[in-house]
């Protein structure tokens, strides 16, 4: 790693810093990436893999047969893995799916481009991760797949969409319920202030100027509560 400082600069610990975890961290990128180049073919990664707790894994050869697998993908199938191992894979799933899912895997062995994709079946929602594993003369020799059971975010996420569309409903019940409300409510309002008009109009020069006073503070107040249903609507 090269540096460049300007003239006169002064060494800062915070910049040393930096520069070392930089260099650490590019260290352990070069030894990372050194190391899978090394495993590239080896099968030890694989099974590495598909220890993963959560998912479950399992390692196909370019036939579709069953390498090896985890327990999560054992408990998913039942029987021992003894009993898993050797199987062709598409024949445990029905018949309606497994041609779909063998088109993927096939799609998979011919670009060597992971794949991504959902399944949902007897009651399951699946999202699965397809990955090549490729040799060292850049075939790819086994297919690593990687499958979580979501079917408690699934059906978290249609209850939760179901939710939103209640809400929705029911703003737009709130919604008319208020400008019907808020016209019933100005009308009466509309009533007094005409009323009022008339009576103010009809006794003219007959109103002290307290009476019409009154008048004009009890039309103020209609407009007032008017302006107050508005801006409630």
């Amino acid at each position: 790693i090269n540096t460049y400082i300007g003239h006169n600069h002064r060494r800062d610990a915070d910049e040393e810093m930096f520069l070392h975890m930089f260099a650490h961290t590019l260290a352990g990128i070069i030894k990372r990436k050194r190391a899978e180049e090394n495993l590239k073919a080896s099968e030890n990664l694989a099974k590495t893999l598909m220890n993963a707790p959560v998912d479950a894994a399992f390692l196909l050869d370019t036939d579709g047969i069953i390498l090896a697998a985890n327990q999560a993908f054992v408990a998913r199938f039942g029987g021992p893995e003894d009993a898993l191992v050797g199987k062709p894979f598409f024949s445990l799933i029905p018949p309606g799916i497994a041609a779909s899912r063998r088109a993927q895997f096939e799609q998979v062995l011919s670009s060597r481009v992971p794949l991504h994709t959902h399944d949902e079946r007897n009651g399951l929602a699946l999202d699965n991760r397809i990955y090549p594993v490729v040799a060292a003369d850049g075939t790819v020799a086994q297919v690593a797949v990687f499958s979580r059971d979501v079917t408690e975010q699934r059906r978290a996420s249609l209850a939760m969409q179901k939710a939103l569309a209640d809400l929705e409903r029911s703003n737009q019940d709130l919604e008319q319920f208020a400008y019907v409300a808020s016209h019933d409510l100005r009308q009466p309002l509309r009533m007094i202030s005409g009323y009022l008009g008339l009576i103010e109009k009809r006794l003219g020069r007959e109103l002290s100027p307290d009476m019409k006073d009154f008048i004009g503070f009890a039309v103020g107040g209609a407009k007032r509560m008017d302006a107050l249903i508005l801006g409630l609507l």
